[in-house]
């Protein structure tokens, strides 16, 4: 009798660890999924603002290229009318 409980203490701990063990790995698959979902979005983040900086950079010239064309009073007169 005490050979069958300590038989089936063994086994149980035995299931416990098999358990524990799947959980880990379950944790280490949901982590590892988690930090390529975040890497994802950090480059698209990235991408996205680099983008939007080259966009603000082309109209900045843009906008020193037209002024060169406009003398600085005309400008501010034109803008005045506008408001």
């Amino acid at each position: 009798m005490l050979c069958v409980c300590v038989e089936q203490l063994y086994l149980a701990q035995l299931e416990e660890r098999a358990r524990e063990k799947d959980e880990m790995e379950s944790t280490a698959q949901m982590k590892d999924a988690l930090e390529k979902q975040m890497e994802q979005h950090r480059e698209q983040h990235q991408k996205q603002l680099a983008e939007l900086r080259q966009e603000i950079t082309d109209k900045q010239h843009r906008i020193e290229e037209l002024a060169e064309y406009v003398p600085t009073g005309q400008l501010v007169s034109n803008m005045q009318g506008q408001i």
